[in-house]
């Protein structure tokens, strides 16, 4: 599947279609794999009318297939299943070196509202809560245009299914989806036999640098380009405002001593580490210890408290030394 990273830059993509008009577009998305493949179910590739994609998904033979027939989608507006196999698409998968079997829903985005799941999952991913994002893509072995749910914190963020009963059906799926990554899945329903693609999505790490020292201004580039959420500390107006920090950098002007843990204030307002345990924020409930620090952490932080180990051996004579 995607990256947080990835899939922020899809996200807003698929945003930017939308509030530009009629979309031109469309989406592939991996439903299935078996075998060694280059990417794992629930990974999605945006494909432009001019043959421009976001987020690729290989680089490579299947790629360019996949391009081609997403074009054909475009002029036609109908989804389509696409199944690279020893039957189909074989000499395409031997040119790239994988010898598993993949298979790819491609569906236009001209209907209005098909990247209205776009807004709630962008949300998730700000407020940084898990959350599931459920595809329906057939019924009884056909394709049907995609419908989809966004579930998270046992309640339906986004609903785009169209018959309530089967919309209860995919939201008991997301309830009892553990597992992390994606997976397609076939549900029972009074109107047969579903085919549903659940992924787990989970917000991009959060890096929280202490000071304006080389060594902590140098992660910065680094967890940017990475996709982390990452925001510098400092106490000096002057440094936060410098202009070669990267594009995006949350700053947050304050002392380690105002600080406090956690830092959440560059998004919402200060909360006590319960509320921010159980708010799923990883920068929140990750001890101070953990993050990149220029400087000293608050007194009484678990990094003030910490003593270096005491060696075992004996120390050497002092003519020794």
């Amino acid at each position: 599947m995607n990256s947080p990273h990835e899939l922020t830059q899809l996200l807003d993509a698929l945003r930017a279609l939308r509030d530009g008009g009629e979309p031109r577009a469309a989406l592939a998305t991996l439903t299935r794999t078996r075998g060694s493949t280059f990417r794992r179910p629930g990974t999605h590739m945006l494909v432009l009318h001019d043959g421009r994609v976001v987020c690729e998904l290989s680089g490579g033979c299947p790629q360019r297939d996949i391009v081609a027939r997403a074009l054909e989608v475009i002029a036609h507006g109908a989804p389509r299943r696409v199944i690279y196999n020893s039957e189909s698409g074989l000499d395409v998968l031997m040119e790239m070196g994988c010898g598993g079997e993949l298979e790819i829903l491609i569906e236009p985005l001209a209907p209005a509202g098909a990247t209205a799941f776009a807004d709630s999952l962008a949300r998730c991913l700000e407020a940084r809560i898990d959350a599931q994002l459920a595809t329906l893509f057939a019924i009884d072995g056909q394709v049907i245009a995609p419908q989809r749910m966004v579930w998270s914190a046992q309640r339906v963020l986004f609903d785009g299914v169209d018959d309530a009963a089967t919309g209860a059906v995919i939201a008991d799926a997301c309830a009892a989806h553990r597992a992390r990554g994606a997976t397609t899945q076939q549900l029972a329903s009074t109107h047969g036999r579903l085919d549903v693609l659940i992924e787990s999505v989970q917000p991009p790490h959060a890096l929280v640098v202490i000071g304006s020292s080389a060594a902590a201004r140098a992660l910065l580039p680094l967890s940017t380009a990475l996709g982390w959420q990452t925001t510098l500390v400092d106490h000096d107006p002057a440094r936060l405002q410098s202009p070669d920090l990267p594009v995006g950098l949350r700053t947050l002007c304050t002392t380690p001593e105002q600080l406090g843990w956690p830092p959440c204030a560059t998004r919402r307002s200060p909360t006590s580490a319960r509320s921010a345990r159980a708010s799923g924020c990883r920068a929140c409930v990750t001890p101070p210890s953990s993050r990149a620090c220029g400087c000293t952490p608050p007194r009484g932080s678990t990094s003030a408290r910490r003593r270096p180990k005491k060696s075992p051996w004996p120390s050497p004579p002092r003519s020794w030394r």
